[in-house]
């Protein structure tokens, strides 16, 4: 279920975007997240994929290579999803080049997991 939802936000990103849209996604044991740039908008999903009960809130730290997005006691949906969508930065649109990679660190329930997101 959860993996379908994924697979719908992202195609509506996708549509949604004007221009070329650059993928990255990766999976821990307990995680499964998504980044997406595009020319317009850029956004990211992130979501829990194990089956013990969801947890209310995490800290994330997303690290891209000139810059990092943490948030502290993110509340997660019903389904375990974390979404978020802004326009984006000339920065941003510089971000990352071809073999590069995001790390994203999860802390949730004295837990930690790192993910590393890939292009597709």
């Amino acid at each position: 279920m959860i993996l379908v939802t994924m697979l719908v936000l992202a195609l509506l990103v996708a549509c949604s975007k004007k221009g070329k849209v650059a993928t990255y996604q990766g999976e821990s044991e307990n995680w499964r997240a998504s980044y997406d740039f595009g020319e317009s908008t850029t956004s990211y999903t992130i979501a829990y994929i194990s089956k013990d009960k969801v947890p209310e809130t995490i800290d994330y730290d997303i690290s891209l290579r000139v810059s990092n997005r943490k948030a502290t006691n993110s509340p997660l949906d019903k389904s375990g999803i974390i979404y978020s969508t802004k326009p984006t930065t000339s920065n941003e649109s510089l971000q990352l080049v071809d073999g590069e990679s995001i790390s994203i660190k999860i802390n949730w329930e004295d837990k930690t997991e790192k993910l590393i997101l890939t292009k597709n």
